[in-house]
């Protein structure tokens, strides 16, 4: 009996590891650790916007058998990820298990909202309770009804996770900071490191092996460092212009200012007013690029270059979302360069 029950935790000989990835980075450094030791299930589309993920019946599926998943751990996929791990009840998965890895753990997020306090007023021992007035909190709650919701009435789900999403006045608002932090390389050696570690957990008699793939792709990542830092010296401290906020990691690590959006808020459709402000500040400031990604409406980016001499280039956040970008190292190659061409 104990021979069985043991037989059930560890891997069969020369069986491969199943890696859930939520999203396609993630995915690609599951690869270049993995090798040929995993097979690797992505989730979202690399044209996809991460932010609004269909949740297929077939990702519960893949969950279910999942020996390890990553996801970002910073609200990212928390539209679509918390009734798939509830449906897929997978308990090798569940946080702080060594087969769960949460990419921003260890990672100092940006643009952290500040806190709201309420203290003046009523004296409420536990608190002030009028906290549906913040849209974040408001959020939170949306996001537990719809949870306790799919979960006694798991046929309904997608509905009601749906319904929790409707409602979008803040715009993107991400509590633990901005959860796109992978355009940073150096971010990225870390996020490989966390794999590298629950894969060895999981499979130990492979560490050697997924201890190394990371040392080989850090490796990479230095020598590559210096070769992108080269190419965009050239344009350190100037203005660029995104359709989301989904770049300040990668403007952080390589000197730029990407802090001007054609939408008002994140998540929030650009306006004709706030438009027209935005093709005010690049004419003054002489902003010579539009990043676009490819979800986002790029009619409204070109009308934007348009109208103030710009460039506009098309950038992703996932490997794959551009030709020629199969992987982690390909996709920061491709966005190093289109941008550099464009500040010329």
């Amino acid at each position: 009996m104990f021979a069985a029950l043991f037989a059930a935790f560890v891997l069969p000989a020369h069986a491969k590891l199943n890696v859930v990835a939520t999203l396609p980075d993630f995915g690609s450094l599951a690869r270049e650790i993995g090798g040929d030791k995993v097979d690797v299930t992505v989730m979202a589309k690399p044209t996809e916007d991460p932010h609004f993920v269909d949740a297929r019946p077939s990702f519960v599926v893949s969950m279910r058998s999942a020996d390890v998943l990553i996801d970002g751990g910073a609200e990212l996929e928390l539209g679509w990820l918390p009734p798939l791990l509830q449906n897929a009840r997978n308990p090798k998965i569940e946080i702080g298990k060594p087969g769960r890895v949460q990419a921003s753990q260890g990672i100092r997020l940006m643009n952290v909202p500040a806190n709201v306090t309420r203290a003046a007023g009523d004296v409420h021992a536990l608190g002030n309770p009028h906290f549906m007035s913040d849209p974040i909190i408001a959020k939170a709650v949306a996001q537990h009804i719809a949870q306790a919701l799919s979960a006694v009435d798991p046929a309904n789900a997608a509905f009601y996770e749906a319904n929790a999403n409707v409602t979008r006045a803040a715009g993107d608002v991400h509590a633990l900071g901005n959860p796109h932090f992978m355009s940073d390389p150096i971010i990225a050696k870390a996020v490989a490191q966390h794999i590298a570690q629950a894969l060895s957990a999981v499979d130990p008699a492979n560490a050697a092996f997924y201890e190394a793939n990371y040392k080989r792709f850090e490796a990479t990542i230095n020598a590559k460092l210096q070769e992108w830092g080269a190419a965009l010296l050239p344009f350190k401290g100037q203005k660029v212009v995104a359709y989301h906020d989904s770049w300040p990691y990668f403007a952080h690590r390589f000197g730029l200012n990407i802090d001007i959006f054609l939408e008002p808020k994140p998540g929030i459709p650009p306006s004709p007013s706030h438009l027209a402000e935005v093709i005010a500040q690049m004419k003054a400031q002489k902003i010579k690029a539009v990043i676009v990604e490819p979800f986002h409406d790029r009619k409204i980016a070109e009308k934007v270059a348009n109208a103030t001499g710009a460039k506009v280039v098309d950038f992703s956040q996932f490997p794959g979302g551009l030709p020629g970008t199969d992987n982690y190292v390909k996709l920061i190659d491709t966005l190093v360069s289109r941008l550099a061409a464009a500040l010329k």
